[in-house]
């Protein structure tokens, strides 16, 4: 790569997507390419097909160069959504343009994952279906400016996009050294975060009213916190403009950060955290006994506390688990919440309880034992993390697949069972975001599971 990125942030993602329409109502993404960068340095690079739910007409196979054959081979959104949520956090995202950004949302909207709104947008349209010879595409753009762009491989140029910002950056440059002098250099802001650690934790901006307007999460809090004075973005220099001061408090590794952020935005609900306010609510599995005797399941979105098998965030999810179960177990598909039907069901597998030709009591004896492989499955453990300081060292501590809290003990204290986590512990709520932070942390490379008896 022969550019480099001169940004004032800390970490900036270039994404490109393709898409298989203009319209966003039944536009799916069918390939994308994220480019990321901590100042002058790329960080990552990844670039996929995205096999949308419908295939493509012969002329949009023609169109955008992608066929359906390649299409089939792809992974789904869903699948690769805990990559591009691990690798774009932290990150300002810039996209070519509006509709792209919205596409996104959309995209992560539709499994349940309310993405963040700060991005940065190269062309300001928010249509591809304009008309304005004045708006390019983007390969017409990367044509004006001399930029590299591989027309074979639509939505996989995010490396195209970085440079065109680049060079936007280079035209702005006289702007932004004058918005960085004025706003970052003066002795009033470098007073609210002079000190800060530059260690993980969790941090707060308060307004002139002693109101926390914003919490965020840190490896470094004092190298997070500055980039958002640094940044360009409207709504850093909204943020940053009302902040009067900021607190901080040490975790001691980024995963309590993570968790400590996530129970800290929902409890204060500042103005400016727009990305967890909006409580998810979980989809359940139920079970109950039917006014005929019959042990039904029931995928529920709810409260998980009161009585549930098995706990996820995407109702997609659950019916395929039970899907999964209905066939182990030969269980009828119309009482395990995958069919609606007033009749009898469509599954050959099924022994007949919804027509009356199975006795209730030997189908009620199978749902039983497929409940049980739900509950054998949930994992008891805590994960041993860096503590705050050299002589301690934390834990996260999870109970039949359920987030209870962290905590800090000695390095010297020896752990067995829960009862010896039990009394250092910080109870937390289980919820969306506690949850796909503790398996991004578990995907990552060493990571080890204590488990407990």
């Amino acid at each position: 790569m022969d550019f480099i990125l001169h940004f004032n942030i800390l970490r900036r993602a270039f994404l490109d997507l393709q898409t298989n329409s203009n319209n966003l109502k039944i536009a799916s993404a069918i390939a994308f390419s994220v480019v990321v960068f901590d100042d002058e340095e790329e960080l990552y690079y990844h670039e996929s097909l995205i096999k949308p739910l419908q295939v493509l007409s012969p002329d949009q196979e023609f169109t955008y160069g992608i066929t359906n054959k390649a299409l089939r081979k792809a992974p789904s959104f869903i699948d690769i959504a805990s990559l591009l949520i691990e690798n774009l956090e932290d990150c300002e995202i810039a996209y070519f343009d509006n509709f792209s950004q919205q596409l996104l949302r959309k995209c992560f909207r539709e499994i349940g994952y309310p993405l963040g709104k700060s991005s940065l947008i190269f062309n300001g349209t928010s249509s591809r279906k304009s008309s304005s010879a004045a708006q390019l595409s983007f390969e017409e753009t990367a044509a004006v400016h001399s930029v590299e762009y591989d027309s074979s491989k639509p939505g996989m140029n995010a490396r195209g996009l970085a440079q065109l910002f680049q060079i936007k950056a280079g035209v702005d440059d006289n702007e932004n050294y004058a918005f960085a002098k004025a706003g970052n250099n003066t002795i009033a802001t470098t007073s609210l975060y002079d000190h800060l650690p530059k260690t993980s934790g969790v941090y707060y901006f308060r307004n002139v009213n002693n109101e926390v307007i914003y919490v965020g999460k840190a490896v470094n809090l004092k190298k997070r916190v500055i980039s958002h004075f640094k940044s360009r973005l409207v709504f850093e220099k909204t943020l940053c403009k009302e902040t009067v001061a900021v607190e901080y408090v040490e975790t001691g590794n980024e995963l309590i950060a993570l968790l400590k952020e996530s129970a800290e935005i929902k409890q204060l609900t500042p103005i400016y955290n727009s990305q967890q306010i909006e409580t998810n609510n979980p989809w359940i599995v139920e079970s109950k006994i039917d006014a005929k005797g019959i042990l039904r399941i029931v995928p529920t979105e709810k409260n998980y506390t009161d009585s549930c098998h098995t706990v996820s965030f995407n109702r997609n999810s659950v019916i395929q688990q039970l899907k999964l179960l209905q066939i182990m177990h030969a269980l009828c598909p119309r009482f395990m919440g995958v069919e609606r039907t007033a009749g009898s069901c469509s599954s050959k597998a099924c022994k007949g309880v919804c027509r009356g030709e199975e006795p209730k009591e030997i189908y009620n004896a199978r749902v039983y034992k497929a409940l049980e492989t739900l509950t054998s499955k949930e994992e008891t453990y805590y994960l041993d993390l860096i503590g705050r300081t050299s002589n301690e060292r934390s834990f996260v501590l999870v109970v039949d697949g359920i987030y209870m809290g962290y905590g800090y003990i000695t390095n010297q204290e020896t752990v067995n069972t829960i009862e010896d986590l039990e009394a250092y512990l910080i109870p937390q709520e289980h919820t969306y975001y506690t949850s796909r932070s503790i398996l991004t942390h578990l995907k990552k490379r060493g990571v080890i599971k204590n488990f407990l008896r």
